[in-house]
């Protein structure tokens, strides 16, 4: 009740009497906790930000001995001179930053005991440079395999005592930050007592508060963040939450015309971007992507399977063109596709617009047998339009040839080779005299 109170009124004034009363608050509680646990605080912080340091530098050259030992034992399975010379090169790289590691924390304040661990990991540098040098010398001998026993038998054991006193630097830097969280935390206890104690009975009343005016404008925010990510995600048909005068109403409102906007847009980019706008068959670019999609969709059968495609073309377009008009060699193409459309295809098989007067037929699961079977009952629906020739050696009518061409997926062939296969058929159709279907390797039209 208060809440949808509340939502009548304007979100500034909402918040003016929410942050008026939380800054009264806070006024009170900064005077107690301004002067409590300063100095404790102002140490941890020191103690935590040094410690953060000196972790990050301990954990890298932590990793660095890893990968050191690492590249040693790989060293033992190199397969060639280069492999070895690389795998040695690695291991010097990571000895490098190793050392940069270890100056950049020497560098930091540190105490007696770190120092010590520092001289000691020092010292296990020094063991282990001459077992390096002659690891080093192996392997540009063509031996890495005795510099990988060499690195395993001297260095790897330094290596182990080497990181269990990289792990004490991490136990010093634990045990600083402990203690110093001890501290702090007795102060902030104090501090605690002192503001519950002043504060308790405000604090309560200001949640109520701040909860009825927090929700009063979180709940429709809430639902306009939901329905903006759902449009970004492309869910444009999500139903509309229940407006309210406020400014977050008016934000859900104005999203809502938004989603309308851009869900009609959408639909009529992805028409665009698949449609040919003259004939109302796919175009080009939609016909590349379902031959590429067949393509790599049908090795998921494991057998394979059969995919077969027929390129059209409409005889002696161009004559048509030049004797009836432009306008009438557009409907001429939209009654084709009509023809082609009205063939008796499936609902996987797809119509296109190749090029000019061509067309494809992208025909999923078809055996070359069925390929002509479909070629032919096109063939025979365009001519069955009875659209006047432009010549009439072949025919009266506006005839089609069509190039047929079947391969098996997979089989090593791509869709560039599937139409130059459907595109060579077409040619013969042509070439033998038209309006027919030709197939590779056929005998008859």
């Amino acid at each position: 009740m208060v809440v949808s109170l509340l939502r009548e009124v304007r979100i500034g004034y909402r918040l003016v009497w929410c942050f008026g009363l939380i800054l009264a608050l806070m006024i009170g509680m900064a005077a107690v906790a301004m002067f409590a646990g300063r100095q404790p605080r102002q140490e941890l912080g020191t103690v935590m930000a040094e410690s953060s340091n000196k972790l990050a530098y301990v954990s890298e050259m932590r990793q660095h001995q890893y990968r050191e030992g690492m590249f040693g034992r790989r060293l033992g399975l190199a397969i060639g001179f280069d492999e070895a010379v690389e795998d040695m090169r690695s291991l010097d790289l990571e000895r490098a930053a190793y050392d940069r590691a270890m100056l950049s924390f020497s560098t930091l304040p540190l105490s007696e005991r770190e120092r010590a661990i520092v001289l000691e990991t020092r010292q296990y540098a020094e063991r282990v440079a001459p077992h390096m040098a002659r690891a080093r010398e192996l392997v540009f001998a063509f031996n890495p395999r005795q510099a990988s026993l060499i690195l395993a038998r001297e260095v790897a054991p330094v290596q182990g005592e080497w990181l269990l006193a990289l792990d004490r630097l991490i136990d010093v830097q634990n045990t600083a930050i402990l203690e110093h969280l001890d501290a702090f935390d007795a102060a902030s206890r104090r501090t605690d007592r002192a503001i519950a104690a002043i504060t308790i009975a405000a604090v309560v009343l200001a949640a109520v508060v701040a909860w009825a005016l927090t929700r009063s404008i979180t709940a429709p925010l809430g639902q306009a963040v939901e329905l903006a990510q759902a449009v970004a995600g492309g869910e444009l048909d999500q139903p509309m939450p229940p407006a309210s005068p406020d400014e977050p109403g008016q934000l859900l409102t104005a999203l809502g015309h938004m989603m309308s906007s851009v869900r009609d847009a959408r639909d009529s980019m992805a028409r665009l971007a698949q449609v040919d706008g003259l004939t109302g068959a796919y175009n080009r670019r939609h016909f590349d992507t379902t031959l590429d999609v067949n393509f790599s969709l049908s090795p998921r059968s494991g057998d394979g399977a059969c995919l077969s495609l027929l390129l059209i073309d409409v005889d002696h377009f161009k004559a048509y063109n030049d004797r009836f008009g432009h306008q009438a060699g557009d409907e001429c193409l939209r009654r084709i596709v009509q023809a082609i459309s009205g063939a008796n295809l499936r609902p996987t098989d797809l119509v296109a617009r190749y090029g000019g007067e061509e067309f494809g037929v992208v025909l999923p699961g078809c055996t070359a047998q069925g390929a002509m079977q479909v070629g032919e009952r096109i063939r025979l629906a365009v001519q069955q339009l009875q659209m006047p020739s432009a010549k009439t050696e072949t025919s009266p009518w506006v005839t089609v040839s069509v190039g047929a061409a079947s391969v098996t997926v997979p089989s090593g062939t791509t869709p560039a080779d599937l139409v130059r296969l459907a595109d060579a058929a077409l040619y013969e159709a042509k070439r033998v005299g038209r309006n027919r279907v030709w197939a590779p390797l056929s005998a008859t039209a």
